[in-house]
Order: C-alpha cells, then structure tokens, then sequence
C-alpha cells in the first residue's frame, strides 16, 4: 500500500543535493510546497544534507499563482512512484502546458504508449531513482537550448493531447 502512495520525493532532494555538490557555480532553487503529510520530514532531510538555503518553502496556494511560478522555472517534476506504467499526474500535466521541461517517472515504450493511449509519447525526461532524476537534472542544467527545446516540444504535446486540440477534437464529436 505504501509503494502506491509515496511519490519518493526525497530521491529528487537527494538528486538536487548532488547537482549543488557537482555544479557549485550554479544559481538553482528548488521550490517546495507545504503540503501533504511529509513536509516535517521533508523539512529535516533538507536540513540533514545541507541545502536548506537552496530551498524556498511555499504554502498552499491558489493554481493561478502556482501557473506563474512553474512561468519562471526551468524546469519540473512530476512524482517518482514505484508503479509500473503508471500515468503522470496534474503537475506534470500543468508543467507541460507551461511550455517547461518535466523529470517524471514515466516507462513506456512508444509502442505501448501508442496502442494504450493512441498518441506519440510526450517528452517527459523518464526518471526514477536518484542517480536517473539527478542525470536528468545534470542534462537540463548544462543547456539552456535543450530546456528550451524540450519546454516547446512538451507545449506541443500537452496542446495536442490533452489542451486546446484535444478540447476541439471533443467539441467536433459532441456536435
């Protein structure tokens, strides 16, 4: 019951730490909200490892204002559950409508991908453990022109599939 429950978030504060450690000359945050029920012991591990002054802590908020913060980011992450093909969530879903590149864990195969859902796979930058999530987190941080690349492609995608294509497809067959 715990696997289908925790989104292993603390495999991204590990990931981040080790990207602190390995490009010390780079100016990055890690924006965190105050909610859900491991934020007292998301809090300790942040400041056990030593990045608590990376990490801005925000409180619960309203869509509209999270939509602006996720504008300014660079990147964005999704969950990292244990389950096998398991569909992402609203957050990555809201990331790629941003326009902004998503570490995920994400394991299809297109082929399975295409015959499940019936579209191409979206450009989720696939990761699971911390060394993947932290390699995902290394690639992005050494090319402003891959996130960009990547935030557009993922714009398309979500647009497609899931945005104002995909309501336009609905609104054909509902009339």
């Amino acid at each position: 019951e715990w696997i289908e429950q925790n989104k292993n978030n603390d495999r991204l504060i590990y990931a981040f730490a080790k990207l602190k450690k390995y490009r010390p000359e780079l100016k990055t945050l890690l924006i965190l909200f105050e909610y859900g029920p491991d934020v007292k012991s998301t809090k300790n591990l942040i400041e056990k490892i030593g990045i608590h002054k990376d990490v801005i802590w925000l409180p619960k908020m309203d869509r509209k204002f999270i939509y602006h913060i996720i504008s300014k980011a660079d990147v964005g992450v999704g969950e990292f559950y244990d389950i096998k093909e398991l569909m992402w969530g609203v957050t990555a879903a809201e990331i790629m409508m941003m326009g902004k590149p998503v570490i995920q864990a994400f394991d299809y195969t297109k082929s399975k991908f295409m015959k499940t859902f019936g579209t191409t796979l979206p450009p989720i930058m696939a990761a699971k453990t911390e060394n993947q999530i932290f390699n995902q987190l290394k690639i992005l941080s050494s090319s402003k022109k891959k996130r960009l690349q990547i935030g557009k492609l993922s714009k398309v995608w979500f647009d497609n599939n899931m945005g104002i294509d995909c309501a336009k497809k609905w609104s054909c067959l509902i009339e």
